[in-house]
């Protein structure tokens, strides 16, 4: 099983335009992936690194990816920035399997199967008790109690 899977791609950023981002996809399909899977990060949320991208284009760019079972994608951070429902659209728009949060089997052969599970981290991050515990914010005042 050959899986492929690509992350921070930023599209838009001084590094990422559309030729890249067709070669990137040229060099996915150049290694004949059975699965491949969008990590996310997209879409370059820092004008100032770059300009805006279409979340549109990068999935019609992303489209022309090919793989035996099918692309799957999640959603980063940055891909909330013109918001998440945009750049979900754009994705389902050109098939392009979303797993925010969910889960699908991928039949794979003669009776075999893989399944897949997308956390979706374009949402705050759970605190954990060390962070909570070294977090300023989350530290309560204290309280004086009447004798």
């Amino acid at each position: 099983m050959r899986v492929v899977a690509i992350s921070d791609i930023y599209a838009g950023s001084l590094h990422t335009n559309d030729q890249k981002l067709e070669e990137l996809v040229l060099h996915i399909n150049m290694l004949k992936p059975d699965i491949v899977l969008l990590l996310g990060n997209y879409i370059n949320s820092w004008s100032i690194l770059g300009h805006y991208t279409d979340p549109n284009r990068v999935s019609e760019i992303l489209t022309h990816i090919k793989s035996t079972y099918g692309t799957f994608a999640v959603f980063g951070q940055d891909d909330v920035f013109r918001g998440k429902n945009v750049s979900e659209t754009a994705f389902k728009r050109n098939n392009i399997k979303t797993l925010s949060d969910k889960a699908t089997v991928v039949s794979v052969g003669n009776k075999k199967s893989l399944m897949l599970l997308g956390i979706d981290s374009s949402k705050d991050e759970p605190k954990t008790e060390e962070a909570e515990a070294e977090s300023p914010e989350t530290e309560s005042p204290e309280t004086e109690t009447p004798e």
